[in-house]
């Protein structure tokens, strides 16, 4: 059987999401891509399917992205975003 993905249309302006992964907890290391998301519940499910303790978990961070719109350059809060996620009371 293959699989077909789904289909999302995101309007102008529409919300994404996207999962993260902190390297270390200094910020020295940076942080890898896990996926955008049409929705936060995805977002959060991709964080918590990893299989890793809730230590690793903690490491995961979530947060909204306007389709089409580019943040500012200088270094600025991320409006709706959370790190770690245990902050939103999520734990594996």
């Amino acid at each position: 059987m293959e699989l077909v993905p789904e289909t999302v249309i995101v309007p102008p302006g529409g919300t994404l999401w996207i999962c993260g992964k902190r390297l270390s907890v200094d910020d020295e290391n940076g942080w890898e891509f896990v996926g955008v998301f049409e929705t936060e519940k995805r977002a959060v499910a991709a964080a918590l399917s990893t299989g890793f303790s809730t230590c690793q978990t903690e490491m995961y961070f979530v947060g909204p992205a306007e389709l089409n719109k580019a943040f500012p350059h200088e270094r600025v809060p991320w409006e709706g975003a959370y790190y770690p996620m245990k902050l939103k009371g999520y734990q594996r």
